[in-house]
């Protein structure tokens, strides 16, 4: 054995799985240096406060609880949401083509700015058209953090791409001139009607 001694070494000295010679060595080494001798002591403490946590009986409703974490729980499907979340036609508070509308009022970005409410709920849009159809984007605020889950339009409108995140911000591009939009949150079926960019 070398002139110095391991952590593995010495944790498997404390365990018993060295060879005679081996424990010999490191049992001489450690009498003849103090700070190896605390070491051993630290490793067998630790030793013995994992033994003792492996072997102490666990309490009753601890794994019961550590039991239900792991049991298969119904998760609702997007149906069953639907039918439970409140569903609602959203009002329509401001609209940037409204004649007699401010320019510039809800930003200075090209484009069509809708506004809609429902309760504590706001829903603002950016409309643009593209070259095939439009794109949207839009934020959901209020509704004790809601977020969009999904954004969907209605069945005759292909859509190119949709997302939503945590923050309430969702994107749509869709093709066409116009579409139905709804977005569904963890609570809410929000339907804002007719949407384009012009």
């Amino acid at each position: 054995m070398s002139s110095e001694i391991s952590n593995e070494q010495l944790v498997a000295y404390c365990l018993g799985e060295l060879n005679a010679a081996d424990q010999a060595a490191v049992s001489a080494f450690s009498e003849s240096s103090p700070a190896a001798g605390a070491r051993i002591d630290r490793i067998r403490q630790m030793i013995g406060t994992l033994r003792t946590g492996l072997f102490a009986p666990v309490p009753a409703a601890t794994r019961a609880r550590a039991i239900n974490l792991w049991e298969a729980h119904q998760v609702p499907s997007l149906i069953e949401r639907l039918q439970t979340a409140v569903q609602t036609t959203m009002t329509l508070m401001f609209d940037s083509l409204r004649p007699g509308t401010l320019a510039g009022f809800r930003g200075s970005a090209d484009g069509r700015h809708l506004s809609y409410q429902f309760d504590d709920i706001e829903v603002d849009l950016l409309v643009d058209a593209t070259a095939d159809g439009m794109e949207i984007q839009g934020q959901i605020l209020g509704a004790n953090g809601s977020h969009a889950i999904a954004c969907e339009v209605d069945s005759s409108t292909p859509v190119a791409q949709s997302s939503a995140n945590e923050s309430g911000a969702f994107h749509l591009k869709v093709a066409g001139p116009g579409c139905d939009v709804v977005i569904m949150t963890d609570s809410h079926v929000l339907r804002l009607g007719q949407v384009c960019p012009a």
